[in-house]
């Protein structure tokens, strides 16, 4: 293991805590009343007591005993238990008050990347039949939720502190949050500030799997701020940007190396800026910039430090799975898929859940005004493939966003989407995602398309605003074009032959390519495979 990853999981400096810590042992802030820990797999519980003071944790009829470090830091393991709605306490004891943890559930935790946007902002938010969107009425789900004889379990962590506080040069094992910082729990009669992909989401998979649901939300940064150390090391197409992040750590050998030249700099500079302040100097050029300690300016979007900011502080709590979406901002970077794959095994590594299964959302279909703030239109379907090549990441999955055209940014649509994949996971379904390009093989006008991820077979489907989709049988399948010689694409008829797609030549021209979902907001791409997920866009034109 690196001195990066031992310096960020051990090297946990007081003044972190609080002055009341020795009063009492403290745990790291994302224990608290009302969470929800991962079933079936050991679960780590550490936090914060005096050096050398003895820590017991109790939970589950179970006790675990560790010894805190020289800094301050313990970590007990429990054992793996069955899911449990019943609400438990959990207690940690050291040589001073015991700290008690009320109303402990054990379920399924997914970690998620996104926006954390609560059930209020959607509520009324946008004027029916407006451009700025669609009115979404939540109170029929509310009403449902109320009526039923088993209100859906679901709890929500917010992991993202208030402030400017969100990136940091080094690991925050703690951050200013204003007491926010606690698991919340959704209750009909007080809905609005609830989350709404985590609400719709945790929905549906309790409504399947029926154990609670806890839902970690980080937020999002740039791809490789948000990445842990243990990420880059982990990805060899990364390596320059871990052997950057070790320079950062003084207590690495590329680091001391780094900060050895800073301490010769800065010696160098002082000679000289004493030389020309003695002479009286009148020469800017005489007095050059103080040298930088190694290390992102502070503030500044880097490497790691949306992860040192935000995410670390809650690292290593066990999860079930990662759910992804990412800015648009990262769009361009062509080194776009090996970040993410440095992201998704950073955030495995650093959650101490190497298995955990991973869906990664492509970039949904832009809003008007963003598709005037770029002049080469391409760029959306462009970013959708480089996207896609993020599915080689080991047990990813990447989830089309495609066909989320009447309002891209419902929450329905990615929480009905992510929930959709995260129960084929848990039932170990095969199906995961949808009809993924295979093959083609022309003959004359007709070109045959073969495709993976098909399952118990393709459909044309009907994707309302926020709904599952729907098999429709009476409308044509659309979203294909074929092209020829000429390098122009048209418009091409297409049809369902059990598990490809004939697609045909429109004006008698012999095509040479075929491409699918090929344009920002696809209105007429309509193929999925019988599972609901939509076919992810193609172009066989190299």
């Amino acid at each position: 293991m690196c001195s990066v990853i031992r310096m960020a999981r051990f090297a946990l400096p007081l003044v972190l805590f609080s002055a009341d810590a020795a009063d009492a042992v403290e745990p790291a802030l994302i224990f608290s009343d009302r969470m929800v820990l991962q079933r079936e797999v050991s679960v780590p519980v550490w936090g914060h007591a005096e050096p050398l003071e003895q820590v017991t944790v109790s939970f589950a009829e179970q006790s675990k005993r560790a010894t805190a470090d020289a800094e301050g830091l313990w970590r007990v393991e429990l054992d793996a238990m069955p899911a449990s709605a019943q609400p438990r306490t959990m207690t940690l004891q050291g040589k001073g008050d015991a700290v008690t943890l009320e109303g402990v559930l054990v379920g399924d935790v997914w970690l998620f990347s996104g926006d954390i946007i609560g059930l209020g902002y959607y509520q009324g938010r946008f004027e029916k039949g407006s451009r700025m969107g669609v009115y979404y009425d939540i109170r029929p789900f509310i009403k449902q939720d109320q009526q039923a004889g088993r209100l859906p379990i679901i709890r929500t962590f917010v992991a993202v502190p208030d402030g400017r506080d969100r990136h940091a040069l080094r690991p925050q094992y703690r951050f200013d949050t204003e007491g926010n910082a606690k698991w919340a729990t959704y209750d009909p009669a007080g809905w609005s500030g609830f989350h709404a992909i985590a609400y719709f989401f945790g929905r549906e998979y309790f409504k399947r799997i029926n154990v609670p649901v806890g839902f970690v939300e980080i937020g999002l940064d740039d791809l490789a701020s948000m990445t842990p150390p243990e990420g880059f090391e982990a990805t060899a197409a990364m390596r320059d940007l871990a052997e950057v992040v070790r320079t950062w750590d003084p207590t690495s050998p590329a680091g001391r190396t780094a900060y050895r030249k800073t301490l010769s700099d800065l010696q160098k500079w002082l000679a000289s800026t004493r030389r020309a302040l003695g002479a009286g100097s009148t020469d800017l050029d005489d007095f050059s910039q103080v040298p930088r300690m190694p290390g992102a300016t502070p503030g500044a979007i880097a490497p790691t430090t949306y992860y040192n900011g935000t995410v670390h502080a809650i690292a290593p709590f066990a999860v079930r799975g990662l759910i992804l979406k990412t800015l648009q901002q990262n769009q361009y970077d062509p080194r776009y898929s090996d970040k993410a794959d440095a992201l998704i095994r950073g955030l495995r590594i650093a959650m101490n859940s190497p298995q955990a299964p991973a869906a990664f959302f492509q970039f949904r279909p832009p809003m008007y005004w963003e598709e005037g703030e770029v002049e080469d239109q391409s760029v959306w379907m462009r970013f959708r493939q480089v996207q896609q090549g993020v599915s080689k990441a080991p047990a990813t999955t990447v989830l089309p966003a495609h066909d989320y055209v009447s309002d891209p940014r419902d929450p329905r649509n990615w929480a009905e989407r992510a929930s959709r994949w995260a129960i084929a996971t848990v039932e170990n379904q095969p199906i995961r995602t949808g009809p993924v390009y295979d093959s083609h093989k022309v003959d004359g006008r007709v070109v045959t398309v073969a495709f993976k991820q098909v399952g118990r077979g393709l459909i044309v489907g009907d994707k309302q605003l926020g709904e599952p989709v729907k098999p429709a049988a009476d409308t044509p399948l659309g979203g294909f074009e074929l092209a020829g010689a000429d390098g122009r694409w048209r418009g091409a008829a297409a049809r369902i032959d059990g598990r490809r797609v004939i697609v045909t030549s429109p004006d008698g021209a012999d095509p040479l390519a075929v491409r699918y979902a090929w344009e920002p907001r696809p209105k007429q791409a309509n193929l999925y495979n019988q599972a609901g997920f939509a076919a992810l866009p193609f172009n066989t034109h190299p």
